[in-house]
């Protein structure tokens, strides 16, 4: 009986789904702002420096490729994706919500940019919706209802067989971090109890 009562749970646990994920995609920074409900940091680029806890990787497929780089000139980072180089951003607390100014009319239209998502409890999500090729610095960003901790920009999907990049500038980097939760009265009223326990304990130590 042993026997197949393991085979039954190996086969529930093989077919149990990956973690669903929503997300929302936003083209108007005012919208994007009001529905969130997290503290928001911004990165401008003006200072050389970035924000405690932001880091940005020029990553490439091969190990020891060095071609891979972003500049971040007069206040814009500007990079170049391809099919061998993306660049992620990181952020050490989790986020719910980020977003930016991209301009990807540096050059002629390229690729687009696909994003995808990482996080503790998942990685390697692709994001449904790309950053159009004809995008001339407006906002785009995104909510997830699942914490991630960075997001890879790869070359997208929307380029011709001549075109092998998407050359782009990001300004007004937003990062929307997870709220911390607000207690409940049930737990105002027992570190109240607490409080009034401690004092009373200190007062009989003190006698």
């Amino acid at each position: 009986m042993k026997p197949y009562i393991t085979i039954i749970l190996s086969t529930l646990i093989i077919a149990a789904p990956a973690q669903a994920i929503s997300i929302k995609v936003f083209t108007n920074k005012t919208e994007w702002t009001k529905a969130l409900n997290s503290i928001v940091s911004a990165e401008d680029f003006t200072d050389g420096s970035f924000i405690q806890g932001l880091s940005i990787k020029a990553n490439s497929t091969k190990p020891k490729d060095m071609t891979h780089t972003y500049s971040v000139p007069g206040g814009k980072m500007v990079d170049r994706l391809t099919k061998k180089h993306s660049t992620t951003i990181s952020y050490t607390s989790g986020l719910l919500g980020i977003g930016g100014n991209f301009d990807l009319s540096l050059n002629d239209p390229g690729m687009g940019i696909k994003l995808v998502l990482s996080g503790d409890t998942f990685s390697n999500f692709v994001i449904p919706t790309e950053i159009n090729k004809y995008t001339t610095g407006g906002f785009f960003g995104l909510i997830s209802d699942t914490a991630f901790s960075s997001l890879k920009l790869m070359a997208g999907t929307q380029g011709t067989p001549c075109v092998n990049g998407e050359q782009y500038s990001l300004d007004n980097l937003s990062l929307a971090t997870v709220a911390a939760p607000v207690p409940e009265p049930e737990t105002y009223a027992l570190m109240g109890v607490g409080l009034i326990g401690l004092i009373a304990a200190r007062r009989r130590k003190a006698q």
